[in-house]
């Protein structure tokens, strides 16, 4: 038996919260021990430092119910292996609206929070020229990665520097995402539709963007996934039909490797609104799983084949059961693969075959089901 956590994404925020889960490893089934913070919106898959803390992220814009604006939080529990008992460390706020992910420095001593912030929420100041014509300027959320400081304790201490990623002209930044990969941290802009990579001083608690790489105009890149052997990184896109390969070398800089198809019928990808969420691959680094949400046709998982380069090819999909997939999980023996659906507060459990190929099992209830892990 093994522990699991369930974030739930409530924009409501009555809903949302952590539920500890049991996992039977052998037959894969996930039941529900208890269920915390329900007022916390966790948009994004918890990170665990390995000895029992997790840390996640309340995506709200608001630093309470009265008022617009303040951010949101981040939080700091501990969990008792053996009761399945969660207890809250601490929590810090954000300091930037709409903190989406999370991620822990190879020490342990800092973590980065990305924030996706909004382009709906805006400002509007009046300004004079210096011909004297008066204009008026929008102003957006800083879009940021902030780095934050971490206690002996593993509760979140302060926070030590940060960077801002600044609009295009009319196009603002919306991050939506943020890895440890070697050393170095990645992130998607689905604002401006790029990614980067980050470093990390530990030793001065500084944060330093290392590289940009321009995805493709309009392709709002949403999540990544990382090869477990090989130099391959592959992210999802929320408004084109295909899912993109990189590379990053040892130091930091991001290239394009590649890009395929999710779908075999490109006329079901023109006729039906949809867009890919999370990608996993398999832990014998074979398989890619993709997970596609459709506003109107059918929910899929997409299977594609990586060959010995790691390059993804096309296999097919499977209708998902459940509606709205947001987040994969993949037990650690490689045997399940979880799919988290918020809209139909499930998650579906499927075997991974042989052949990479999956099979339905069963579906547990969890309200606003939006991401998992594995402890």
């Amino acid at each position: 038996m093994k522990l699991a956590v369930i974030g739930s994404w409530d924009f409501e925020k009555i809903k949302g919260g952590i539920t500890v889960c049991s996992l039977d490893c052998k037959s894969g089934k996930v039941e529900p021990i208890k269920s915390y913070f329900p007022h916390v919106n966790v948009g994004s898959t918890p990170v665990h430092d390995g000895n029992g803390t997790i840390y996640f992220v309340d995506e709200t814009t608001h630093a309470n119910k009265h008022t617009y604006g303040g951010g949101g939080y981040v939080y700091a529990a501990k969990i008792d292996f053996e009761t399945g008992e969660l207890r809250l460390l601490n929590y810090k706020k954000s300091l930037g609206t709409n903190p989406c992910y999370c991620a822990l420095t190879p020490s342990g001593k800092y973590l980065l929070v990305a924030h996706h912030t909004s382009s709906k929420n805006t400002v509007t100041k009046l300004i004079r020229r210096e011909d004297g014509t008066i204009q008026n300027e929008i102003l957006y959320d800083d879009t940021s990665v902030v780095l934050f400081k971490l206690n002996e304790n593993g509760s979140i201490d302060r926070a030590v520097d940060f960077y801002i990623h600044e609009r295009e002209g009319n196009r603002h930044s919306l991050l939506h995402s943020i890895y440890e990969r070697n050393g170095y941290f990645l992130s998607s802009d689905k604002g401006l539709d790029k990614i980067y990579s980050y470093h990390v001083d530990e030793q001065n608690g500084k944060i330093e963007l290392v590289d940009s790489l321009q995805v493709g105009k309009f392709t709002a890149c949403r999540y990544m996934a990382m090869h477990p052997t090989l130099n391959r990184i592959y992210g999802t896109n929320e408004k084109k039909p295909y899912l993109h390969v990189y590379e990053m070398d040892e130091q930091g800089k991001l290239v394009k490797a590649g890009e395929e198809y999710i779908f075999e019928d490109l006329e079901y990808a023109k006729s039906n609104a949809k867009f890919q969420t999370d990608c996993m691959v398999s832990k014998c680094g074979k398989y890619l799983y993709v997970a596609l949400a459709a506003f109107s046709g059918e929910d899929r998982i997409v299977t594609m084949d990586l060959d010995e380069n790691g390059i993804p090819r096309y296999r097919g999909y499977d209708v998902l059961e459940g509606i709205c997939p947001k987040a994969l999980e993949i037990s650690g023996d490689g045997k399940y693969l979880y799919v988290c659906n918020t809209v139909s507060d499930s998650i579906a459990i499927y075997v991974i075959l042989a052949d990479g190929s999956i099979e339905f099992k069963e579906s547990m209830s969890i309200e606003n089901a939006a991401n998992m892990r594995i402890l």
